[in-house]
């Protein structure tokens, strides 16, 4: 499989976590993802812009689903 694919995939999984609220199954994302991270980094200059982009998209989405579950917890917390 490509990076992209493989990338793809763990950031499917990630999304699929966030949503379902399993935040401890997202250590089991954090090796895999920071490996895949390198590889891509590693063949950026042969990436599709298509590809990059669509990755991107992905993964600024995941930030914000992480970013918004971070605020719930702080705020039920805070209560």
């Amino acid at each position: 499989m490509s990076v992209v694919t493989d990338l793809e995939k763990l950031l499917t999984e990630e999304r699929a976590l966030l949503l379902a609220g399993d935040y401890a199954g997202l250590d089991g994302l954090i090796e895999r993802k920071s490996k895949l991270e390198q590889r891509l980094a590693e063949k950026k200059p042969d990436l599709p812009v298509e590809a990059y982009e669509r990755l991107t998209q992905k993964a600024k989405h995941n930030e914000a689903l992480l970013e918004a579950a971070q605020r719930g917890l702080h705020s039920a917390m805070s209560q």
